[in-house]
């Protein structure tokens, strides 16, 4: 063997279903190239202006890539339903891998577009409540309120929502009373 062919596999096997699909392919091809020959050769020969002779050479090409592509389609239809449910089925699974995370950001848009609530801000969402201390694409940290809602006292616990829970959830934002914040992380009380 040549050293040019050194990388072709030597035991190179279609499949049985494969081979009538690239005999019709290249026949495909060869009609569609002999047609357009014959096409512009005619054209060429009964076509005296030029402008009008290169607009219908062009429109002759035009429609026979626009035929290759249908008969290609037609020929290979089947194999490429199955590389599209394939294809769907990995978006599929994909979406549904991440899912958690397209909700925690879709929260984030939502909170950040509604304007709901704001660093500082007492919330509440489900039966966590707190003051917002930090917010972060997938999740918001709230400094722990209570016991109960009657109660303005904090508990020393951070919590960390995901934002997904925004989505899903009402948010009751109590208001009127601000944090103030210095540095990233640190905290002065009111």
């Amino acid at each position: 063997m040549p050293e040019s062919l050194a990388w072709f596999p030597d035991n190179l096997s279609l499949p049985e279903s494969a081979l009538p699909l690239l005999i019709s392919t290249t026949l495909l091809i060869l009609g569609v190239i002999a047609l357009r020959v014959v096409i512009a050769g005619v054209i060429r020969r009964n076509v005296a202006s030029s402008e009008l002779r290169g607009r219908l050479l062009v429109n002759s090409r035009n429609a026979l890539v626009l035929l290759s592509v249908f008969g290609l389609v037609f020929i290979w239809g089947e194999q490429l339903r199955s590389l599209a449910l394939s294809i769907v089925a990995i978006a599929v699974a994909f979406v549904v891998a991440t899912k958690e995370l397209i909700l925690c950001v879709s929260g984030s848009i939502l909170k950040g577009g509604a304007g709901s609530f704001s660093i500082g801000d007492r919330i509440q969402v489900k039966d966590f409540r707190g003051d917002v201390i930090d917010q972060t694409l997938l999740t918001t940290t709230l400094l722990e309120v209570g016991p109960g809602k009657a109660s303005h006292q904090r508990t020393g616990r951070m919590i960390v929502l995901p934002n997904a829970l925004f989505v899903s959830e009402p948010v009751t934002n109590e208001g009127g009373l601000r944090l103030q914040r210095q540095g990233p992380k640190s905290l002065i009380s009111l």
